[in-house]
């Protein structure tokens, strides 16, 4: 029987192992194929460079998956819900911060489409 601590020791190594593998059987200049200094934004592709502040932690939505789609009365529907966003991200913006990055997971109910939305009223950067 193993113990806890050998098991934890080999499933590490194993993880280690599996990583070094993986990044010598690819192709030449693959595992570094990620232009470096490009962000990849809801609206597409900007320059790092251009991100100004950045608050790097953040969720414009945390829910339920599909919370918003199946219940839009609870948050006073899509439209009401996203011009609120979108007054809060002008707010955010006009106390200095350029972008921000939402890190809502799919369980927690990313909603890359109201992001989009409130991208585009020109906001904050997503």
């Amino acid at each position: 029987m193993t113990n806890r601590r050998t098991f934890l020791t080999q499933a590490a190594a194993l993880g280690v192992a599996a990583s070094l593998a993986r990044l010598s059987i690819a192709a030449p200049g693959q595992a570094h194929s990620r232009k470096s200094g490009v962000v990849q934004t809801v609206l597409g592709p900007i320059a790092g460079k251009g991100m100004g502040f950045t608050a790097v932690h953040e969720h414009v939505l945390a829910s339920s998956t599909d919370f918003l789609r199946l219940w839009p009365e609870y948050l006073g529907g899509r439209a009401q819900f996203t011009s609120h966003v979108v007054e809060r991200m002008k707010l955010a913006k006009t106390a200095g911060i350029d972008t921000i990055v939402d890190c809502t997971t799919a369980d927690l109910g990313r909603d890359v489409r109201l992001l989009q939305e409130v991208r585009a009223a020109r906001a904050c950067r997503l």
